[in-house]
C-alpha cells in the first residue's frame, strides 16, 4: 500500500514537473471580452504585456478618450485540458486617474497554488483609443504591435517584441521617441514637414524615401540623423531606435 501511494505521488510530482518545465503542451485562447470607457486626462500612460495597441488622434475630440479593450485569456496547460473561458475573469484592464495622468493597464489575478503546478494563465489584450490629437501619450507593449496614427503632440512608445507603426498627415508638433528591442519601426510623415530627425539600428538597416534623410551605414546597423522640411520654422523632433530589425522613414 505504501508503495502504491509512493508511486502515485512521484507520478502527480512528475507531471507537475512536466507541466512546470514546459510551460505546458498545449495553448488554447478564450472568448473575446470587450470593454469599452471614456476618460479625461491630460496624459495618457499605457502599458500592455501581450497584445496590441491602436492609437488615432481625432480632431473632433477635444477632452474626451475613447477607450477599447479586447481582452482574452491564454492557458498554457497538459493535454489542453484548462478551458481558457472560465480564467477571463483573471484577466484585470484596470484604468486609474493621478494628477491628471490616466494610466491604463493589464494585471493576471494569482491563482491558488496548486492549480498553478497544472495551469498557466496568460493575457492578450488589443487596445483600440480615439484621443484627442495633442494628448500627452506614453505606450509600453512587452509582446505585441504598436499603431499610432495623427497623434501631434509628445509621444513615448515601446515595444520590447513586434513592430511600431507611425503615420501622421497632421505632421508633428512635439517630441516623439519610438524604441523596438526586437522588431521594425515604419513612420510616415508629411515629405513638407520640418523635423529634426535621429534614428539608429544595432542590427538592420534603415530605408527612407520622399525625405531628405541622409542614411549611414554600418557594418551591422545604420544610422540617419538630421533636419529637413520648410527652411525658418522651428522644427520638431522623432527619434528611433531598433536594436534588431529595420527602421522605415518615408515622408508623404
Amino acid at each position: 500500500m505504501k508503495g502504491t501511494a509512493c508511486v502515485k505521488i512521484m507520478t502527480i510530482l512528475g507531471l507537475a514537473l512536466l507541466l512546470t518545465s514546459f510551460s505546458g503542451c498545449i495553448r488554447r485562447t478564450s472568448d473575446a471580452v470587450l470593454m469599452e470607457t471614456e476618460l479625461v486626462a491630460d496624459k495618457m500612460v499605457l502599458s500592455n504585456s501581450v497584445g496590441k495597441v491602436d492609437i488615432t488622434g481625432d480632431t473632433g475630440r477635444i477632452a474626451y478618450t475613447h477607450v477599447q479593450a479586447e481582452k482574452r485569456a491564454q492557458t498554457f496547460s497538459l493535454f489542453g485540458l484548462a478551458n481558457p473561458n472560465n480564467y477571463i475573469d483573471h484577466i484585470e484592464v484596470y484604468q486609474h486617474l493621478e494628477d491628471g495622468e490616466a494610466h491604463i493597464g493589464v494585471s493576471v489575478r494569482s491563482l491558488p497554488l496548486l492549480e498553478r503546478l497544472f495551469v498557466k494563465v496568460s493575457p492578450r489584450v488589443a487596445f483600440t483609443l480615439n484621443t484627442p490629437v495633442a494628448l500627452n501619450t506614453n505606450v509600453k507593449v512587452d509582446v505585441g504591435n504598436v499603431a499610432i496614427h495623427n497623434l501631434v503632440g509628445h509621444v513615448d512608445a515601446t515595444s520590447n517584441v513586434g513592430e511600431i507603426t507611425v503615420s501622421s498627415t497632421l505632421g508633428v508638433f512635439g517630441n516623439q521617441s519610438f524604441n523596438v528591442n526586437i522588431g521594425s519601426l515604419d513612420m510616415r510623415l508629411p515629405a513638407d514637414m520640418p523635423v529634426r530627425y535621429d534614428l539608429e539600428t544595432s542590427i538592420g538597416g534603415i530605408e527612407s524615401a520622399g525625405l531628405n534623410a541622409n542614411v549611414e551605414r554600418r557594418l551591422l546597423g545604420a544610422r540617419a540623423a538630421g533636419s529637413q522640411g520648410t527652411p525658418n520654422m522651428t522644427p520638431s523632433f522623432v527619434e528611433g531606435r531598433v536594436n534588431v530589425g529595420n527602421i522605415n522613414f518615408y515622408g508623404e
